[in-house]
């Protein structure tokens, strides 16, 4: 038999806005959708578990590192992807480590890159990263 195509789906995806020693993380992803692109560390939330529990899941398993002062930020994205059958719900996280961050699944992640805030994301940037980039930055500044 040939390739099945998977069913079409909703999932809740969860990005975070992690801030290491270096500044921001961005990964550029592999692998998988979106492959290529820029993104904030994250995946998708497991049944019963909290998005604050996914967000610091993903930054241990992706770079080793421990999430602190996790809060979420007051915007989500729609991010569709019909070649996948994929259909997301993004909510987004902010926080700190203290460690240096380093690929930990290299089959996932080919490059790691750091930015602050007001920096030019590097290009091309996964679906919704650009949305929320700019409204932290702007919000960041305002404050």
């Amino acid at each position: 038999m040939g390739d099945t195509v998977q069913q079409p789906e909703v999932r809740v995806g969860v990005g975070v806005m992690l801030l290491a020693p270096n500044g921001y993380v961005l990964m550029r992803r592999q692998g998988s959708h979106g492959e290529g692109e820029w993104s904030f560390p994250g995946g998708h939330l497991e049944f019963s578990e909290t998005v604050l529990d996914c967000a610091r899941r993903e930054c241990l398993e992706e770079l080793g590192v421990t999430l602190k002062d996790a809060c979420t930020v007051p915007l989500f994205t729609e991010d569709f992807f019909p070649e996948h059958n994929r259909h997301y719900i993004t909510v987004y996280v902010t926080g700190w480590c203290e460690e240096q961050p380093r690929i930990q699944e290299p089959e996932k992640c080919s490059q790691l890159k750091f930015v602050t805030l007001g920096d030019q994301l590097p290009q091309p940037t996964f679906s919704g990263v650009e949305k929320v980039w700019h409204y932290k930055s702007k919000s960041i500044i305002q404050v």
